[in-house]
């Protein structure tokens, strides 16, 4: 897996623990159904007043008739691959929430049988903002430094 980070974002504001499960939850897909000897990219960087997180992966990829259904709740698609790894059918779902709980957006494109991207952006505030409590949306929202390690 490779990962790749703009220098020049060194902070975002944001509820840690949710932009880690995003993380989580975009990679694990990737790791999923990505076959061994693919590829698994993550890459973040500021646009703007934007952190632009993306995951890539060379794996199966997603039909278009079943690209519309991602991010609803318990639906999952039905390929045997999918069946293989089971699974909740929360977890884009969960994406979805959670990026919009921060004022982003999330979208992905797929082409089937060559992988897929998915890609969340979230408002970036500097770094003399982001200390200042009454930013915040929730107290569980804090500075986040962003680095290679996403796991805490």
């Amino acid at each position: 897996m490779e990962f790749k980070i703009d220098p020049g974002l060194e902070y975002i504001q944001a509820d840690r623990s949710r932009l880690i499960q995003i993380l989580y939850n975009l990679t694990s897909n990737a790791v999923k159904f990505t076959p061994d000897g693919g590829k698994i990219s993550v890459y973040c960087k500021k646009s703007g007043n934007k952190a632009v997180f993306s995951v890539t992966d060379t794996g199966i990829g997603i039909s278009s008739e079943d690209q519309k259904y991602l991010f609803e709740p318990f639906k999952q698609i039905d390929s045997g691959m999918n069946r293989q790894y089971g699974g909740t059918g929360l977890g884009l779902a969960l994406v979805k929430q959670f990026v919009d709980m921060h004022k982003g957006r999330v979208w992905f494109t797929s082409v089937q049988g060559k992988g897929s991207t998915f890609v969340f952006e979230l408002p970036v505030k500097g770094l003399d903002e982001a200390e200042n409590p009454e930013n915040a949306f929730k107290d569980n929202v804090t500075k986040v430094e962003i680095s290679a390690n996403f796991s805490g």
